[in-house]
C-alpha cells in the first residue's frame, strides 16, 4: 500500500505561509492488532532518503501494536528527532516524488485490516513571519490536510496444504480459490475468515466415533460464500467451537452444529433428505435462509438439543412438494422440536417465514410430555 501526497502550494508559496514551520506528519492507525513483526510501516522522502541509498524508510513494532493506536511515522522512524515542517514538504514534495507513506503485510496476519492515514500539520512555537520561537517544539495543535484508507486483502490459497500452511502462519482471513478443502486441525483455536464462491467447497471429515469433525474445536470462524459439504449419517458438522458465523453459504448433506453460537445469514440448505440438528448449539440464528431439499423433501430444522438453546428463525422460505416423516410416523414441520433429556429449547419467528404446504406446519413440538420444556414465540 502507498499514500502519496503532493502539496498545492509551491516552496515559495510555503515560505510566506502561516503554516511554514508547522510540523508534517503521517498518522497511521488501524482497526484490529497489529501482531509483533507483521507490519512494516515505511515513508519515503526525498532528504531522507539520499542517505539511505535511496531506499525507503522503514519501521516495525517487536510488540503488539493495539486496534486504534495512532503512530506517527515520521516521529517514529527519528525517535522524536527528525520532524519535516511544511516549507520543507512542499520543497520538496514537488520534486516529482513527494511525500510518501507505505505499509506492508510482512507475514499475512494482517489480511482484513483497514488501515488509516491522516496527513497532518502540527503547530509549533516558531513565528512564521519571524522565525522567534522553537521550531522544534510543538504546541499540540494540528490541521489534517489528507486522508487515505486502505484494507489489505485475503490470502488466495488453492489447496490443502496452502490452506494448513496459512493457518498456522497466522493468517486469519483466507479466500478460497475454487476446489475442495478440508480443515486441518491447525484451525483449532483460532478466528477465522474463510471466504470463496460457491465452488469454493469445505468438505466434512469425521473424526470422531459419533461422526463430528474438531478441526474448529475453541474456534471463533466467519464463512462468506463457500459450500460445505457433509458425508451420510446423522452426527456431520464442526464440534466444540465457540461461535461460528455462515455468510450466504451453500450446504449440502444434513448438518449438525456443535457447541457454542452459530448464525446462518441468507444461506442455502440442500438436506438430502435430513435436518440442520440445532444438537449442541447454545444461541441458533437462521436469518434469510431457504431451505429446498434437491428431492422437494419436507424436512428443515430439528431442535435436538444437548443443551438449553435458543433458536431465532426470520425471513426463511421452507420449499418442499413431498412431506416427510419422523423415524416413528408423525409429520414434520418446518421447525421439529423435539428437547433432548431435561434440556429447554426457545424458538423464536421473526419476520416473514414462508411454509409450503407440504410442510406439516410452521412448527411442532414433537411429543406432548415436552411441552413444558419448550418456549415458542411469533
Amino acid at each position: 500500500m502507498k499514500y502519496s501526497f503532493k502539496p498545492t502550494d509551491s516552496y515559495e508559496e510555503a515560505k510566506k505561509s502561516g503554516y511554514r514551520y508547522w510540523h508534517a506528519d503521517f498518522v497511521v492507525k488501524a482497526d484490529k492488532d497489529v501482531p509483533a513483526e507483521s507490519m512494516a510501516l515505511a515513508g519515503y522522502y526525498n532528504e531522507w532518503c539520499q542517505y539511505n541509498n535511496d531506499n525507503w524508510v522503514a519501521l516495525t513494532s517487536s510488540a503488539t501494536i493495539k486496534a486504534g493506536t495512532e503512530i506517527r511515522l515520521v516521529q517514529g522512524m527519528g525517535n522524536g528527532a527528525i520532524s519535516v515542517n511544511y516549507e520543507e514538504l512542499c520543497q520538496f514534495g514537488n520534486d516529482g516524488i513527494g511525500f510518501l507513506c507505505g505499509a506492508a503485510d510482512l507475514t499475512g496476519e494482517n489480511a482484513g485490516t483497514t488501515l488509516t492515514v491522516e496527513l497532518r500539520i502540527y503547530e509549533t512555537t516558531a513565528d512564521p513571519s519571524t522565525g522567534v520561537g522553537d521550531k522544534n517544539v510543538e504546541t499540540g495543535e494540528y490541521i489534517t490536510i489528507g486522508k487515505y484508507s486502505y484494507t489489505f486483502p485475503s490470502l488466495k490459497v488453492t489447496n490443502d496444504t496452502e490452506l494448513k500452511e496459512a493457518i498456522e502462519n497466522g493468517v486469519t482471513s483466507i479466500d478460497l480459490a475454487d476446489g475442495i478443502y478440508h480443515l486441518p486441525d491447525a484451525a483449532k483455536g483460532k478466528t477465522l475468515t474463510i471466504s470463496g464462491s460457491k465452488n469454493a467447497v469445505i468438505e466434512h471429515v469425521n473424526q470422531g466415533e459419533d461422526g463430528m469433525n474438531y478441526s474448529l474445536e475453541g474456534s471463533t470462524v466467519t464463512f462468506n460464500g463457500v459450500t460445505i459439504k457433509t458425508t451420510s449419517g446423522t452426527y456431520r458438522g464442526f464440534a466444540r467451537s465457540t461461535a461460528i458465523v455462515y455468510n450466504n453459504c451453500n450446504f449440502v448433506g444434513t448438518y449438525t452444529l456443535g457447541a457454542g453460537s452459530h448464525t446462518f445469514n441468507d444461506c442455502h440448505f440442500n438436506l438430502k433428505n435430513n435436518y440442520v440438528w440445532t444438537w449442541g448449539g447454545v444461541k441458533v440464528v437462521f436469518d434469510g435462509c431457504t431451505f429446498e431439499d434437491e428431492k422437494g423433501v419436507g424436512k428443515a430444522i430439528l431442535v435436538h438439543n444437548t443443551v438449553a438453546t435458543e433458536v431465532t428463525v426470520k425471513d426463511c422460505t421452507f420449499i418442499a412438494t413431498t412431506g416427510a416423516k419422523t423415524w416413528d410416523g408423525i409429520d414434520v414441520a418446518a421447525v421439529s422440536i423435539d428437547p433432548n433429556g431435561a434440556h429447554t429449547a426457545k424458538v423464536t419467528f421473526e419476520g416473514t417465514n414462508t411454509v409450503d404446504s407440504a410442510f406439516n406446519g410452521k412448527y411442532q413440538i414433537k411429543y406432548a410430555e415436552d411441552t413444558a420444556l419448550v418456549t415458542v414465540v411469533g
